[in-house]
C-alpha cells in the first residue's frame, strides 16, 4: 500500500481557467465550491480519471446542474465521464469520472449488502452543516435528500440538539437585525 500523501485545500494552485469555468457555471447555476478547488487539484496533479460518487435522484428532485451533466455523459460505470460538451463551462469536470450516476441511494443501498460493504456505507456522509455533536441537522436538502433515499438509520434526532441549532440560527439572525437599525 502506498503511503498517504496529504494536500490541504489551502495548498491545492489556483488555475485562470478553471477558476474562468466555475465563475462562469456559478452566474446561472447552483455549483459548489468544492468543484473548483477539486477541478484544480486535478490539473495540479495531473489526474484524468477522479472517481466522483455523485448518485441519481427521482426527477423532480435534481439539480439543474446535475441535468446539465447527465446530458453530456457518456459511458456507464467507471467509464462515465462527461465527453464533447457545446458548453465550455463543462471542461470544470473534464478529469472526473461518475461511475455511480446512474444509481440511486437505493441502488447503492442494496449493492452495498449484496457485496459485503455495507457497513462503509453506514459511515458516509452527507450533511453539509452538521450540529457541533457531529450529527446531521436535518434541516437543508443534503438531509432531506438522504432522508427521502432510505438512509433515516443516519438520523439520531435529539430535539435538544435541533432546539440548540434553532435558538443558535435566531441568536445570530436576530444580532443581524440589531446591527441593522442601529448602523441606519
Amino acid at each position: 500500500m502506498l503511503p498517504i500523501k496529504l494536500i490541504l485545500k489551502t495548498d491545492i494552485k489556483q488555475n485562470e481557467e478553471i477558476t474562468k469555468w466555475y465563475e462562469s457555471l456559478k452566474s446561472y447555476l447552483d455549483v459548489g465550491t468544492q468543484w473548483e478547488w477539486l477541478s484544480c487539484f486535478t490539473e495540479e496533479f495531473r489526474l484524468d480519471a477522479v472517481e466522483v460518487a455523485l448518485v441519481k435522484h427521482p426527477d423532480w428532485n435534481i439539480s439543474d446542474l446535475q441535468k446539465m451533466m447527465l446530458s453530456n455523459l457518456q459511458g456507464k460505470g467507471h467509464f462515465c465521464r462527461l465527453h464533447n460538451s457545446k458548453n465550455s463551462d463543462l471542461n470544470l469536470f473534464k478529469n472526473f469520472t461518475f461511475p455511480v450516476i446512474h444509481l440511486t441511494k437505493s441502488d447503492l443501498r442494496h449493492k452495498a449488502r449484496e457485496y459485503g460493504f455495507y457497513d462503509l456505507l453506514e459511515l458516509t456522509w452527507f450533511c453539509h452543516k452538521p450540529s457541533d455533536e457531529g450529527l446531521p441537522c436535518e434541516l437543508f436538502h443534503p438531509c432531506q435528500r438522504a432522508k427521502e433515499s432510505g438512509f433515516e438509520y443516519n438520523f439520531k434526532f435529539d430535539s435538544n440538539l435541533l432546539s440548540n441549532r434553532f435558538k443558535r440560527i435566531a441568536k445570530g439572525t436576530a444580532k443581524k437585525i440589531c446591527r441593522t437599525f442601529i448602523s441606519n
